[in-house]
């Protein structure tokens, strides 16, 4: 997997554009003490089979609380 976004020092993890029908697993890079995504997840990472902007918020062991986005896009396939 390569990092698809940066910031905050938070990088996650998968592919930015799905064909139709197919799906992604997004990660986050790293290990941190929490993990929240928009989508309610509370894991390290999700599957996302549609397109839209997907945000994270992260939790170190120190209390700092870091959150990203990645913007996945569907491409037609064939």
């Amino acid at each position: 997997m390569i990092p698809i976004t940066r910031f905050s020092g938070v990088d996650v993890l998968g592919e930015r554009e799905i064909c139709e029908g197919s799906e992604t697993i997004l990660e986050v890079d790293g290990e941190y003490e929490s993990y929240e995504w928009n989508t309610g997840s509370t894991e390290k990472s999700i599957k996302v089979k549609e397109a839209g902007i997907y945000e994270v918020t992260v939790k170190t062991k120190g209390g700092c609380t870091f959150t990203t986005g990645v913007n996945v896009r569907m491409k037609p396939c064939t």
